[in-house]
C-alpha cells in the first residue's frame, strides 16, 4: 500500500490533455518505488510514490500526536457561500469551520476544520489525500485571524501562490482511509521567506487517528512583489 507521496511541480499545466510516463523500481519484501512524469510537450510535474506492504500480522494504531481539540463535527455550522465563485475545487467539499469570531480555535496557530466530501468516487488513500490543499493557503488563512483578533487595520489580503511541492505521509491501518465521512483538517504555515511559503498539514479521522501529514511549498505568482514573512507567532 502507499506509504508516501513527493509530488514537484515544474511549471503550471495548461487545462488540456496531457502524457504520464511511469517507472518502477521494486526492493526486497514487496517494496516498490513508482515515479510518474506528466508531459505537456514538456515535463510540468514529477511525482514519486513509496510503497511498501505490512510488515506485522496485526494492523495496529500507535501515535504520540494528538489531534486538535476540536468538538465532533456536528457541533459547527456548515459553512455557505453567496453570490461567490469559489475556486473549481470547493464544489468538491462541504466544510464546517472550527475558528471562532475571535480568531481563536481549537489549535492556537492552525486553521481547522472539518470537510465532508460530497461525492463519494474517491475512497480510500484517494479521497483522503484529495483533501490536501482544498481550503484557503495558511498564508491567507494568517491575515484572516490578524484581522479577527484587531480589525482596526482592515484584511490585507495576500498575493496569489502556486503550489511548488507536496509531500504526503500515510500514517494509519488501511481500514482508517475506507471509513472517512467527516475528517478534521489542520494548517498551518511555518514560515514565508523569499516568496516562497512553507506549510504543515494535517488530516484526522473522526476517531483520532492521525491519516495524512504533509508538507507544502508554495511560491509567489510571478511579477508579484517578494515578501519576508517570519514564522506564525
Amino acid at each position: 500500500m502507499a506509504r508516501r507521496v513527493d509530488l514537484h511541480v515544474l511549471r503550471l499545466a495548461a487545462a488540456d490533455d496531457f502524457e504520464t510516463s511511469v517507472e518502477v523500481a521494486t526492493g526486497p519484501s514487496g517494496v516498490r518505488l513508482v515515479t510518474l512524469a506528466f508531459h505537456q510537450a514538456r515535463p510540468f510535474a514529477v511525482a514519486s510514490v513509496y510503497f511498501s506492504p505490512s510488515a506485522g500480522s496485526v494492523s495496529r494504531y500507535l501515535a504520540d500526536a494528538e489531534p486538535p481539540a476540536a468538538l465532533p463535527p456536528l457541533a459547527y455550522a456548515e459553512m455557505t457561500t453567496i453570490g461567490t465563485t469559489g475556486p473549481p475545487v470547493t464544489s468538491q467539499f462541504r466544510y464546517r469551520p472550527t475558528t471562532g469570531l475571535d480568531g481563536t480555535g481549537p489549535r492556537p496557530g492552525w486553521d481547522v476544520f472539518w470537510v465532508q466530501r460530497v461525492s463519494r468516487d474517491a475512497v480510500g488513500r484517494a479521497g483522503v489525500v484529495g483533501m490536501i490543499d482544498c481550503w484557503y493557503p495558511p498564508s491567507y488563512m494568517r491575515s484572516v485571524r490578524e484581522y479577527l483578533r484587531d480589525p482596526r487595520d482592515g484584511l490585507t489580503e495576500p498575493g496569489a501562490t502556486n503550489l511548488m511541492g507536496v509531500q504526503i505521509l500515510f500514517s494509519a491501518p488501511n481500514s482508517s482511509y475506507e471509513h472517512t465521512n467527516f475528517a478534521l483538517v489542520a494548517n498551518r504555515m511555518s514560515t514565508g521567506t523569499d516568496g516562497h511559503y512553507f506549510e504543515q498539514s494535517e488530516i484526522w479521522s473522526e476517531r483520532g487517528e492521525l491519516l495524512i501529514t504533509a508538507q507544502l511549498l508554495r511560491r509567489n505568482q510571478p511579477n508579484r512583489e517578494t515578501r519576508n514573512t517570519p514564522g506564525v507567532p
